[in-house]
Protein backbone atom coordinates (compact mmCIF):
# COMPACT_ATOMS: atom_id res chain seq x y z
CA UNK A 1 0.00 0.00 0.00
CA UNK A 2 1.63 3.06 -1.01
CA UNK A 3 1.53 6.81 1.14
CA UNK A 4 -1.66 8.15 1.59
CA UNK A 5 -1.48 12.19 0.94
CA UNK A 6 -5.22 12.43 0.47
CA UNK A 7 -5.60 14.21 3.73
CA UNK A 8 -2.04 16.05 3.35
CA UNK A 9 -2.27 20.15 4.31
CA UNK A 10 -0.17 22.85 4.89
CA UNK A 11 -2.05 23.37 8.52
CA UNK A 12 -0.99 20.48 9.99
CA UNK A 13 0.99 16.86 9.76
CA UNK A 14 -0.48 14.15 7.73
CA UNK A 15 -0.03 10.38 8.79
CA UNK A 16 0.67 9.11 5.48
CA UNK A 17 1.45 5.04 6.78
CA UNK A 18 1.78 3.46 10.08
CA UNK A 19 4.42 4.79 11.42
CA UNK A 20 5.18 7.45 8.61
CA UNK A 21 4.03 11.35 8.45
CA UNK A 22 4.55 14.47 6.32
CA UNK A 23 5.40 17.81 7.34
CA UNK A 24 4.04 20.07 3.96
CA UNK A 25 4.71 23.65 2.64
CA UNK A 26 4.89 26.15 0.07
CA UNK A 27 7.76 27.46 -1.57
CA UNK A 28 9.21 29.29 -4.66
CA UNK A 29 12.86 28.73 -5.81
CA UNK A 30 15.03 31.37 -4.92
CA UNK A 31 12.11 32.85 -2.43
CA UNK A 32 11.31 34.73 -5.57
CA UNK A 33 7.57 35.73 -6.49
CA UNK A 34 8.36 35.29 -9.92
CA UNK A 35 8.77 31.99 -9.79
CA UNK A 36 6.44 28.90 -9.88
CA UNK A 37 4.93 27.79 -6.33
CA UNK A 38 6.13 24.10 -5.19
CA UNK A 39 5.48 22.09 -2.32
CA UNK A 40 7.79 21.21 0.20
CA UNK A 41 7.74 17.93 2.26
CA UNK A 42 9.79 16.63 5.73
CA UNK A 43 8.92 12.63 5.85
CA UNK A 44 9.08 11.83 9.55
CA UNK A 45 9.26 8.11 10.54
CA UNK A 46 9.01 6.39 13.88
CA UNK A 47 12.54 4.28 14.10
CA UNK A 48 14.01 2.42 16.93
CA UNK A 49 17.42 1.42 16.92
CA UNK A 50 20.71 1.04 19.59
CA UNK A 51 21.74 4.63 19.13
CA UNK A 52 18.92 6.53 19.68
CA UNK A 53 16.15 3.86 21.18
CA UNK A 54 12.52 5.08 19.89
CA UNK A 55 12.46 8.16 18.55
CA UNK A 56 11.32 10.13 15.18
CA UNK A 57 13.39 10.76 12.01
CA UNK A 58 12.76 12.81 9.41
CA UNK A 59 13.81 12.70 5.29
CA UNK A 60 13.99 16.52 3.97
CA UNK A 61 14.82 20.09 5.58
CA UNK A 62 11.63 21.41 4.34
CA UNK A 63 11.43 25.55 5.27
CA UNK A 64 10.53 26.16 9.33
CA UNK A 65 7.49 26.74 8.96
CA UNK A 66 7.45 23.09 9.83
CA UNK A 67 8.66 23.09 12.69
CA UNK A 68 5.63 23.30 14.87
CA UNK A 69 4.06 20.29 12.54
CA UNK A 70 6.70 18.42 13.61
CA UNK A 71 6.16 19.24 17.31
CA UNK A 72 3.30 18.37 17.25
CA UNK A 73 4.01 14.98 15.99
CA UNK A 74 6.44 14.75 18.47
CA UNK A 75 3.69 15.66 21.60
CA UNK A 76 1.30 12.94 19.58
CA UNK A 77 3.50 9.91 19.70
CA UNK A 78 6.06 10.60 22.69
CA UNK A 79 8.86 10.54 20.51
CA UNK A 80 11.93 12.75 19.85
CA UNK A 81 12.97 14.07 16.69
CA UNK A 82 16.94 12.83 17.22
CA UNK A 83 18.18 12.50 13.44
CA UNK A 84 17.30 15.02 10.13
CA UNK A 85 18.60 13.74 6.67
CA UNK A 86 18.90 15.82 3.97
CA UNK A 87 17.86 15.47 0.65
CA UNK A 88 20.80 16.40 -0.85
CA UNK A 89 22.56 20.13 -1.78
CA UNK A 90 19.36 21.74 -2.42
CA UNK A 91 16.37 22.60 0.07
CA UNK A 92 19.17 23.55 3.35
CA UNK A 93 17.75 27.15 3.38
CA UNK A 94 16.23 26.95 6.43
CA UNK A 95 18.64 24.18 8.32
CA UNK A 96 19.52 26.97 10.94
CA UNK A 97 15.97 26.60 12.19
CA UNK A 98 16.39 23.25 12.48
CA UNK A 99 19.55 23.49 13.71
CA UNK A 100 18.45 25.49 16.37
CA UNK A 101 15.14 23.78 17.26
CA UNK A 102 16.41 20.55 17.66
CA UNK A 103 20.35 21.14 19.92
CA UNK A 104 20.30 17.71 20.46
CA UNK A 105 19.26 15.88 17.29
CA UNK A 106 22.22 15.05 14.20
CA UNK A 107 21.86 15.92 10.97
CA UNK A 108 22.81 14.07 7.87
CA UNK A 109 23.95 16.72 4.93
CA UNK A 110 26.32 16.25 1.76
CA UNK A 111 29.79 17.06 2.01
CA UNK A 112 29.82 17.57 -1.82
CA UNK A 113 28.21 21.18 -2.22
CA UNK A 114 26.53 22.53 0.55
CA UNK A 115 29.63 22.68 2.79
CA UNK A 116 30.91 25.46 0.06
CA UNK A 117 27.84 28.02 -0.18
CA UNK A 118 27.19 30.76 1.24
CA UNK A 119 24.80 29.16 3.50
CA UNK A 120 26.94 26.19 4.47
CA UNK A 121 30.22 28.37 4.91
CA UNK A 122 28.26 30.26 7.41
CA UNK A 123 27.26 27.37 9.50
CA UNK A 124 29.85 25.58 9.78
CA UNK A 125 31.28 28.92 11.30
CA UNK A 126 29.40 27.90 14.37
CA UNK A 127 31.30 24.93 16.45
CA UNK A 128 28.35 23.67 17.80
CA UNK A 129 26.41 23.58 14.26
CA UNK A 130 29.15 21.60 12.67
CA UNK A 131 30.15 18.68 15.24
CA UNK A 132 26.01 17.75 14.67
CA UNK A 133 26.64 17.53 10.96
CA UNK A 134 27.85 14.42 9.20
CA UNK A 135 29.04 14.98 5.74
CA UNK A 136 28.19 12.37 3.27
CA UNK A 137 28.75 12.25 -0.23
CA UNK A 138 27.08 8.83 -1.33
CA UNK A 139 26.20 6.70 -3.32
CA UNK A 140 25.75 4.51 -0.52
CA UNK A 141 25.14 6.18 3.26
CA UNK A 142 26.75 3.26 5.71
CA UNK A 143 25.99 4.78 8.61
CA UNK A 144 22.12 5.30 7.46
CA UNK A 145 22.12 1.51 6.55
CA UNK A 146 23.19 0.59 9.87
CA UNK A 147 20.72 2.47 11.71
CA UNK A 148 17.46 2.52 9.56
CA UNK A 149 17.91 -0.09 7.23
CA UNK A 150 15.20 -2.15 8.41
CA UNK A 151 12.49 0.62 7.42
CA UNK A 152 14.17 2.85 4.54
CA UNK A 153 16.90 2.77 1.93
CA UNK A 154 19.00 5.55 1.18
CA UNK A 155 20.37 6.30 -2.62
CA UNK A 156 22.23 8.98 -3.18
CA UNK A 157 23.24 10.18 -7.18
CA UNK A 158 25.72 12.15 -7.03
CA UNK A 159 27.29 12.76 -10.62
CA UNK A 160 25.48 15.73 -11.94
CA UNK A 161 26.66 19.20 -12.68
CA UNK A 162 24.98 22.76 -10.62
CA UNK A 163 26.54 26.17 -10.80
CA UNK A 164 29.13 27.30 -8.11
CA UNK A 165 26.70 28.86 -5.47
CA UNK A 166 29.55 31.53 -4.44
CA UNK A 167 30.03 33.20 -8.20
CA UNK A 168 26.13 33.31 -8.81
CA UNK A 169 24.77 36.46 -7.12
CA UNK A 170 21.15 36.22 -8.04
CA UNK A 171 20.63 33.19 -6.12
CA UNK A 172 19.20 33.09 -2.80
CA UNK A 173 22.33 32.32 0.63
CA UNK A 174 19.31 31.49 2.49
CA UNK A 175 15.80 32.22 3.75
CA UNK A 176 16.72 35.79 5.08
CA UNK A 177 18.34 36.65 2.26
CA UNK A 178 16.23 36.01 -1.17
CA UNK A 179 16.67 36.36 -4.85
CA UNK A 180 17.28 39.88 -5.96
CA UNK A 181 16.74 42.09 -8.65
CA UNK A 182 14.20 41.80 -11.72
CA UNK A 183 13.23 38.71 -13.93
CA UNK A 184 15.47 39.60 -16.97
CA UNK A 185 18.52 40.37 -14.72
CA UNK A 186 17.98 36.88 -13.30
CA UNK A 187 17.59 35.01 -16.61
CA UNK A 188 20.27 36.97 -18.36
CA UNK A 189 23.24 35.61 -15.16
CA UNK A 190 21.22 32.05 -15.72
CA UNK A 191 22.44 31.96 -19.42
CA UNK A 192 25.88 32.55 -18.75
CA UNK A 193 25.73 30.08 -15.82
CA UNK A 194 28.63 27.59 -16.12
CA UNK A 195 27.97 23.92 -14.09
CA UNK A 196 31.22 22.88 -12.81
CA UNK A 197 30.26 21.21 -9.40
CA UNK A 198 29.18 18.31 -8.33
CA UNK A 199 25.97 18.13 -6.22
CA UNK A 200 24.25 15.50 -4.00
CA UNK A 201 20.18 14.37 -4.61
CA UNK A 202 18.83 11.64 -1.77
CA UNK A 203 16.35 9.37 -2.65
CA UNK A 204 14.41 6.88 -0.19
CA UNK A 205 12.95 3.43 -0.61
CA UNK A 206 10.31 2.77 1.92
CA UNK A 207 10.33 -0.87 2.58
CA UNK A 208 6.74 -1.82 4.02
CA UNK A 209 4.89 0.44 1.84
CA UNK A 210 7.47 0.43 -1.59
CA UNK A 211 7.07 3.91 -1.93
CA UNK A 212 10.21 5.42 -3.58
CA UNK A 213 10.67 9.38 -2.87
CA UNK A 214 12.59 11.53 -5.19
CA UNK A 215 14.19 14.75 -4.79
CA UNK A 216 12.32 16.64 -6.97
CA UNK A 217 15.26 18.87 -8.34
CA UNK A 218 17.10 15.95 -9.41
CA UNK A 219 14.44 16.44 -12.61
CA UNK A 220 11.25 18.64 -12.06
CA UNK A 221 8.02 18.04 -13.24
CA UNK A 222 5.52 21.07 -12.84
CA UNK A 223 1.64 21.14 -13.75
CA UNK A 224 0.07 23.66 -15.94
CA UNK A 225 -1.25 25.30 -12.59
CA UNK A 226 1.77 25.22 -10.95
CA UNK A 227 3.52 27.26 -13.89
CA UNK A 228 0.37 29.56 -13.99
CA UNK A 229 1.12 30.47 -10.26
CA UNK A 230 4.08 32.35 -11.46
CA UNK A 231 3.53 35.66 -11.21
CA UNK A 232 6.42 36.44 -13.87
CA UNK A 233 4.58 36.60 -17.06
CA UNK A 234 7.83 35.54 -19.02
CA UNK A 235 8.19 32.26 -17.31
CA UNK A 236 4.12 31.29 -17.89
CA UNK A 237 4.70 32.31 -21.23
CA UNK A 238 7.66 29.83 -21.83
CA UNK A 239 7.40 27.05 -19.74
CA UNK A 240 4.58 24.69 -21.08
CA UNK A 241 3.69 21.63 -18.44
CA UNK A 242 4.20 19.15 -21.49
CA UNK A 243 7.76 20.25 -21.99
CA UNK A 244 8.62 19.06 -18.55
CA UNK A 245 9.51 15.21 -17.93
CA UNK A 246 10.21 13.53 -15.05
CA UNK A 247 12.67 10.55 -14.13
CA UNK A 248 9.69 8.63 -12.24
CA UNK A 249 8.60 7.22 -15.52
CA UNK A 250 12.03 6.44 -16.60
CA UNK A 251 14.76 3.72 -15.51
CA UNK A 252 16.94 4.85 -12.31
CA UNK A 253 19.86 6.90 -14.08
CA UNK A 254 23.43 5.39 -14.57
CA UNK A 255 26.28 7.23 -13.54
CA UNK A 256 28.40 8.46 -16.33
CA UNK A 257 31.26 5.70 -17.49
CA UNK A 258 33.67 7.89 -16.77
CA UNK A 259 33.43 9.43 -13.25
CA UNK A 260 36.40 11.59 -13.70
CA UNK A 261 34.50 13.74 -15.93
CA UNK A 262 32.60 15.22 -13.53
Amino acid sequence: MPFDLSQESIEGYCKVFEGVYVVTEYHRPGFSEMMPRLTNRGFIFEADNKKNGRHLMMSGIPGDECIPKVQAIEKDTGLKLKKIVCSGDFHHMAMKAWLDAYPEAQFVHSKLRFPQTRNGTEIFQNEDYKKRIELVEGPTFPSLKEEYGDILEFYGFNQFLMYDDNKQSWSAKNKNEPVKGGMLSMMKNMSKMECTERFLCVWFYHKSSKELVLEHNFDMCLSKDQINQSSAFMIRMTSKSNQFASNAMKPLPCAPKDRDAC
